[in-house]
């Protein structure tokens, strides 16, 4: 640890904040930085907890149980000192993002008493002029269009060159610090959009990831935050409430209030005086801190549960998506075309076949045999069946992405599960193949785009494809595409 702290020193942030030398690598994580490619990426497995764990509470681990399960912790002396050692955390919260998910949580937020008004970064300017003739707040009306509640937002703040002509905006140290950050926003625009704000962020940020993937935080530790000196804290999300717009206005949602917004605090372990390893007290203050905050409004239903609970509730969507989105995209076909072609849904059985015998080798499912067999079983197959009918003729939005020159979110479906099951040793041939295919057609557009071909001349891409033709006129809605991943 002596070389660890001689290595890297004390890292000057913010006006002279010192923070403290790394104290602990995960296991399986190698330290620095890695830059951005295509290829799947490294898996950093953040369920694992190292040898010799340690609770830094009096109670032990079962202090960590009652956190997962929304019960307060007994007080003790130590509690006591730690507290009047640090200050309250803030209850500033911002929003990346402007997804009909992104305005729900922004809402929900806004409707909590006493706390700072909530700011939402977007990436085009459209919604910035929406602001003004739409009455500066977010309405929210029920299923049948009857109104609920409005609350006052702040016009929206433009990060990133996202959009053409737009000059990148340089953040500074003078730029308000982040301590609470929301994210949910298109897979394509989030490790950009964190980069531009990595200046405003170190580890008294608390992150919420409300992704419809898995193995983000991975991603952005590998690609963003490398310091584990500066990293931030992280909160994994999953929202269940049905959102969509009213009408064409862009701050007018509708929702039947029935969902539930599940929230895990991705653990962190630092070692103790006598070497050995413990939770990171002050890690566990401040995702609790956000979920704190999360309950305090009515709308959003927020529950904080464990990781096997998590996934259990998270992996249908993620499987869903490495099924009907990966095929979607590599027959440039809508939804309903899949169910209506024999060599698709060969694919498709073959692919979630291989899947669940990944899901399968999960270590932190060897115990819980309950789960396993549910993702095994007859009714999950189905539960899938009825979600691709449900779709009807709507594309995947990963087209969208696509077509506009981004990547899609097969990172985070297909590649996470490649990535657990080399973890595991289990085979991954199918979903590696569907990822290839999927990149490949990413490429394929861009070249397009790059050689300006306007009707879907390439030889990947025929002019009946949906991925093929020429690019279409910015969406001034990008960032609203419904179930973005």
């Amino acid at each position: 640890m002596a070389a660890l702290a001689a290595t890297h020193g004390p890292v000057p942030h913010h006006g002279g904040f010192h923070l403290d030398p790394p104290l602990y690598y995960p296991p399986t994580q190698q330290p620095g930085g890695a830059s951005d490619s295509s290829m799947p990426m490294p898996c950093f497995p953040f369920f694992r907890s190292p040898p010799t764990l340690v609770s830094p509470h009096p109670e032990g681990l079962d202090a960590i149980r009652l956190v997962e399960a929304g019960k307060p912790i007994p007080r003790s002396k130590t509690d006591e000192s730690v507290d009047a050692a640090h200050p309250p955390l803030s209850q500033q919260f911002h929003v990346l993002g402007f997804t009909t998910e992104a305005k729900f949580i922004a809402h929900g937020l806004a409707g909590i008493p006493k706390i700072p008004p909530i700011q939402i970064f977007v990436h085009n300017p459209v919604p910035m002029s929406r602001w003004g003739t739409e009455g500066r707040n977010i309405r929210l009306l029920d299923a049948e269009g009857r109104y609920m509640s409005a609350h006052d937002i702040q016009c929206p703040e433009l990060i990133g060159p996202f959009t053409p002509g737009l000059k990148l905006r340089q953040y500074g140290t003078k730029m308000k610090f982040l301590d609470n950050i929301v994210v949910s926003t298109a897979s394509w625009c989030i490790v950009s959009s964190l980069r531009h704000l990595q200046n405003r962020i170190d580890r008294r940020t608390t992150i919420c990831l409300l992704h419809k993937g898995l193995g983000l935080m991975e991603w952005l530790n590998t690609r963003v935050f490398t310091d584990p000196a500066l990293r931030p804290r992280y909160v994994l999300g999953h929202l269940t409430h049905k959102v969509s717009k009213h009408s064409d206005n862009s701050y007018t949602l509708r929702t039947k209030n029935d969902g539930k917004l599940y929230l895990y605090c991705v653990p962190e372990h630092e070692p103790n005086s006598d070497g050995q390893v413990q939770w990171s007290r002050e890690a566990m203050r401040q995702t609790q801190n956000l979920v704190k905050l999360m309950s305090a409004t009515q709308y959003l239903g927020t529950v904080g549960i464990g990781w096997e609970n998590f996934i259990f509730r998270k992996l249908p969507a993620v499987v869903f998506s490495s099924l009907a989105d990966s095929i979607s995209v590599i027959l440039g076909c809508r939804y309903d075309q899949i169910l209506n072609d024999h060599h698709a849904m060969r694919l498709w059985h073959s692919l979630l076949e291989e899947t669940v015998r990944i899901i399968h080798s999960f270590p932190e499912l060897q115990d819980h045999k309950e789960i396993r067999e549910y993702f095994a079983g007859a009714s999950f197959r189905k539960h899938l069946w009825s979600r691709l009918i449900a779709r009807k003729d709507g594309y995947s939005p990963w087209i969208t992405w696509i077509r506009s020159g981004h990547n899609s979110g097969v990172h985070f479906t297909n590649g996470y599960f490649i990535n657990r099951a080399i973890e595991t040793g289990v085979d991954h041939s199918h979903n590696s193949m569907v990822i290839n295919m999927v990149l490949a057609r990413q490429k394929a557009r861009r070249r397009e785009l790059e050689n300006d071909i306007p009707y879907g001349l390439s030889p990947y891409l025929m002019d009946g494809d949906k991925l093929g033709g020429g690019q279409g006129d910015s969406d001034p809605d990008l960032d609203d595409i419904e179930n973005s991943i």
